[in-house]
C-alpha cells in the first residue's frame, strides 16, 4: 500500500531576505513572500494553493476511504475566504493523513489539547467547527455512509475587556505621535461604529461588490460589497455618527485629492488583512497590556453605548450586532439601560 502523502502545509524557511513562510507540498516549495509576522496572509495563499492544485476525488462513500486532507481542499475550494483557509495549518497538520473513519471525541480532544498550548479555546472550538464545516460540505456534495461528530470544548467566557475614555485616547494619541495614521483611523473606526476588524480593513471609498465602502457624502458606512453575501457575522450598512463623519470627510478630501485609493485603512499606500505590528507598537505605546487586541474597539463601541443608555435597537444598528447577542455578550456591562424598567415599579398606579 502506498505511503500517505502529507498535505501541503506552512513551515518557517530561511531565504536571502531573511525568513518566510514557505508553502512545502511533498518534495515542492513556494515562497509566499510573507514574513513570520504575516501569519494570516501566507494562510490566505495556503488555502489558494490548495484549491488550485489539489486532486480531489468524491466518488466513494466510505468515510475509512476519504482523507481529511481532501475533506478540508474541498471545502476550501468552495470557500476560500477566511475563517476556512485560517484554520487549513492547524487542522491539516494534525488530521490530514487520518481518515474520516478516524475522526471521534477521544482524537478531537487530543488536537484540543495540543493546540490549546497556543491558542485560546475559542480558537479550538473555531477550527474543529471548520472541520465539522467541512465534513458536512463533503456530504452535501456526495453523501457519507456514515458522518462523523467533531467534539468541541465548551465554549469560552466572553472577554470583558473594555477600554476607558482616557485609555482609548492614550491609544490614539499614540498612534498620531508614531505617525501611524492608518492604526489612528483604524482605532476611530472601531470605537464609534464597533465594526469588526477585517471589515474594516476592507472598507473602500468607493461603491464595490467585494468589499464595504465608506459614503462620505451621505455618511453611511456599509460593511459588505454589493455582491458578497450575508454570513452569522452580520454586515449591516449603518449611518456614521456625526464626531467620526467630520473625521471620514477630512480622510476622503485628503486621499481623494491623490487620486483613486485602494483602501481606507492603509500602509505604504497598499490596503493591509491584519492590524498587527502597527497596533502593537501603539498598545506597547500607550503603556496598554497585550489584552487590548483590535476586537477591543468593538467591544468597548458596544458597551460605552449601552452604558450610555442607547436603545438596544439603536446599539444593534449602529454595531451590526444582533439584540441576542447585546443581551447575552454585553448585557452584564450594561444595566444603565435596565434603569426604566427598574423604575416603573416605583410609579404609582
Amino acid at each position: 500500500m502506498p505511503r500517505k502523502r502529507l498535505p501541503a502545509r506552512l513551515r518557517i524557511k530561511e531565504r536571502p531576505a531573511g525568513p518566510r513562510w514557505v508553502i512545502v507540498d511533498g518534495r515542492t516549495e513556494i515562497d509566499t513572500g510573507c514574513s513570520p509576522g504575516d501569519y494570516q496572509e501566507a494562510q490566505e495563499k495556503l488555502g489558494t494553493y490548495i484549491a488550485e492544485t489539489r486532486t480531489i476525488d468524491t466518488s466513494t462513500r466510505n468515510p475509512a476511504q476519504i482523507s481529511v486532507a481532501d475533506v478540508v481542499a474541498l471545502y476550501i475550494k468552495h470557500h476560500p475566504a477566511a475563517p476556512g483557509c485560517y484554520h487549513a495549518t492547524p487542522l491539516l497538520g494534525f488530521f490530514g493523513l487520518k481518515t474520516l473513519r478516524e475522526i471521534n471525541g477521544q482524537l478531537c480532544r487530543a488536537y484540543a489539547k495540543e493546540r490549546g498550548a497556543k491558542v485560546t479555546t475559542g480558537t479550538v472550538r473555531r477550527e474543529l467547527g471548520t472541520l465539522q464545516a467541512a465534513i458536512n460540505f463533503w456530504h452535501v456534495e456526495s453523501p457519507l455512509d456514515a458522518v462523523p461528530k467533531v467534539w468541541k470544548p465548551e465554549d469560552s467566557a466572553p472577554r470583558d475587556r473594555v477600554l476607558t475614555r482616557s485609555e482609548a485616547a492614550r491609544l490614539l494619541s499614540a498612534a498620531r505621535r508614531l505617525c501611524l495614521p492608518y492604526v489612528a483611523r483604524f482605532i476611530l473606526l472601531g470605537l464609534y461604529t464597533g465594526t469588526r476588524h477585517a471589515t474594516i480593513l476592507s472598507l473602500r471609498w468607493y461603491e464595490s461588490d467585494s468589499a464595504g465602502w465608506l459614503d462620505a457624502e451621505r455618511g453611511i458606512i456599509y460593511r459588505a460589497g454589493k455582491a458578497e453575501r450575508q454570513t452569522r457575522k452580520r454586515r449591516a450598512a449603518a449611518r456614521i455618527p456625526d464626531r467620526l463623519l467630520a473625521h471620514v470627510r477630512r480622510w476622503a478630501a485628503l486621499d481623494l485629492a491623490r487620486g483613486p485609493q485602494t483602501a481606507v485603512v492603509r500602509y505604504k499606500g497598499q490596503p493591509i488583512t491584519r492590524q498587527q505590528r502597527g497596533w502593537d507598537a501603539v498598545v506597547k505605546a500607550a503603556g496598554l497590556g497585550d489584552d487590548v487586541t483590535p476586537h477591543v474597539l468593538k467591544h468597548t463601541a458596544t458597551t460605552w453605548l449601552l452604558r450610555a443608555g442607547v436603545d438596544l435597537w439603536d446599539v444593534s444598528g449602529l454595531t451590526s450586532t444582533s439584540t441576542k447577542t447585546l443581551e447575552t455578550v454585553y448585557g452584564h456591562h450594561s444595566l444603565e439601560f435596565q434603569k426604566s424598567t427598574a423604575s416603573a415599579f416605583r410609579r404609582r398606579a
